[in-house]
């Protein structure tokens, strides 16, 4: 089965505030906590923060 999220990413779904089936559909199918996907998001925007952080150092 493929993965039906928005740009096919979980990193890039919505918060569990908002209802999204795909999304739904594809945690489960991961066999995902949502107390995990919760973290899993944290760390992505982390991850990502600190990646732009260090571009912008480098312009």
């Amino acid at each position: 089965m493929d993965n039906k999220t928005c740009f096919k990413s979980l990193a890039y779904c919505c918060a569990l505030s908002k209802p999204c089936k795909s999304r739904d559909n594809e945690i489960e199918r991961k066999e995902i906590t949502k107390k995990d996907y919760v973290k899993l998001k944290k760390m992505f925007d982390e991850n990502l923060k600190k990646l732009a952080k260090k571009n912008e150092k480098k312009k």
